[in-house]
């Protein structure tokens, strides 16, 4: 079983919505980076009930509270690590 489908790499969310009670996540890429400006391809997207999203949510706010303990990250620097690493891996 091919794995790149159940586990593709995103740079992050391009367009967050609900319709009908589902919330709808693109998942984008970064392709082109000019200076300050990226430019984003979606690449695919995710559907999930609202009480998914809201587990979701306190899941990604864990990890980040768990890398902040672990000193990877800080609370003022969090955008600048993320563009950071977009950057890196052009």
């Amino acid at each position: 079983m091919n794995n790149e489908h159940l586990y593709p790499y995103v740079d992050g969310v391009g367009g967050l919505r609900m319709v009908d009670g589902v919330v709808r996540m693109d998942l984008v890429v970064i392709t082109e980076i000019e200076g300050e400006q990226m430019k984003a391809q979606r690449v695919g997207g995710v559907a999930m009930s609202i009480n998914a999203a809201v587990k979701l949510r306190d899941q990604l706010n864990a990890m980040v509270e768990e890398l902040k303990g672990k000193g990877i990250i800080q609370s003022n620097e969090k955008k600048k690590v993320i563009n950071k690493m977009a950057i890196n891996q052009k």
